[in-house]
């Protein structure tokens, strides 16, 4: 994983430590933006356990990965299709 990686999933759990109530992060991993990341999303999910992230206190409270999903082009998750609408 990028080390640019490593800097995003502190700002990520910063944000989820200063709002801890009623508010969720949802951190997604993507296969086309800035080169990508080439780990499979189990790759991604071990990682992110063996860091801390993807802990059942974190599951359970505000800090949620969704699966890795193309954000441009032809494959273009709808999610992504709506926010760029």
């Amino acid at each position: 994983m990028k080390a640019e990686t490593s800097k995003e999933l502190a700002r990520l759990r910063a944000l989820s430590e200063r709002y801890t109530e009623g508010f969720a992060v949802y951190g997604t991993f993507t296969h086309d933006v800035q080169g990508g990341d080439d780990l499979s999303n189990k790759d991604i999910a071990r990682l992110l356990s063996t860091w801390g992230y993807m802990t059942s206190e974190n599951i359970a409270n505000n800090i949620r990965f969704i699966a890795k999903m193309d954000v441009n082009g032809r494959e273009m998750h709808n999610l992504y299709k709506y926010l760029k609408r």
